[in-house]
């Protein structure tokens, strides 16, 4: 999931043509996912999916093998969306 100042990783739960719900992993260090203690649920608007599916390794904590193309795409999006910003003013 795309927002500003980095991406999320998760699982959707739930779609429709203007949102997800989604269940959020935590980074817990470098490359590194895991489910968080408590559930990071949260209802977002469907135009900030921007990659999926990923493929999960691990049992947990998980690593995914697509990550660093995850983090190109988000690093090209983010420079769109600033361009797009910038073009508005």
């Amino acid at each position: 999931m795309f927002y500003d100042q980095t991406y999320y990783i998760g699982r959707v739960t739930a779609y429709s043509d203007s949102e997800a719900t989604m269940k959020f992993l935590h980074r817990v260090g470098g490359e590194i996912f895991d489910w968080p203690k408590r559930p990071d649920v949260d209802t977002v608007p469907s135009v900030l999916l921007y990659r999926g599916p990923l493929s999960i390794q691990g049992h947990g904590p998980f690593s995914f093998t697509e990550i660093k193309l995850v983090e190109k795409q988000y690093k090209e999006l983010r420079v769109e969306q600033l361009q797009l910003i910038q073009q508005k003013r």
